[in-house]
């Protein structure tokens, strides 16, 4: 159980760093050209060395920018998806996209657990968030997804369920008698 832990303090820290790194991203895109201090190629740089999949779509829907890490996580190529691909086709459906798209409207961002495919079209557990891109005029401007991976977790959560299963097998079936104690002496269970 403490790998368990150890993945889950870890994923929680790199969900911070994830709502840092995209209040700097969005600040950015939503500051007049003026008043941004980052120019296109800074903007890509900040999001090629982000270790979650971090990705723009425009307002038509298309993807802008896409980093490594959503290559590494998706195995498209940025070439693939960049201004050819909607954020609908790493979803099971397009009803399953809208109804998330519905939502981050609605609640200005969704924030939740998801299952996206990959381009082999495996399914991929995340945790997605998506935040509508307004300017200052309050114009829909696009959106910003960033998509954490989950699969390390449910595997481990998978085995861990499965030795527990083994486990009580083993204690309702033994021929011997086993107690379960706590540290008192008191029984807990016995089979």
């Amino acid at each position: 159980m403490p790998k368990v832990h150890k993945i889950i303090r870890h994923k929680v820290a790199l969900s911070k760093k994830i709502r840092i790194a995209k209040k700097l991203v969005l600040k950015s895109i939503q500051s007049s050209s003026s008043d941004c201090s980052f120019d296109a190629k800074v903007l890509q740089k900040i999001l090629d060395t982000t270790p979650f999949h971090l990705a723009l779509a425009d307002k038509d829907g298309n993807f802008v920018c896409w980093n490594k890490a959503a290559e590494k996580m998706f195995g498209y190529t940025k070439k693939e998806v960049v201004g050819k691909m909607h954020p609908s086709a790493l979803h099971k459906t397009k009803e399953e996209a809208d109804q998330i798209l519905q939502i981050a409207f609605r609640n200005n961002g969704f924030y939740g657990e998801v299952d996206l495919v990959t381009k082999k079209g495996k399914s991929l557990p995340v945790i997605l968030d998506i935040q509508p891109i307004y300017d200052d005029e309050g114009n829909f401007n696009g959106l910003l997804g960033s998509a954490l991976d989950l699969s390390k977790e449910k595997q481990i959560k998978k085995e861990h369920e499965s030795a527990k299963e083994i486990y009580h097998n083993l204690f309702i079936n033994s021929k011997d008698a086993i107690l379960q104690l706590d540290k008192k002496g008191n029984i807990l269970d016995i089979n």
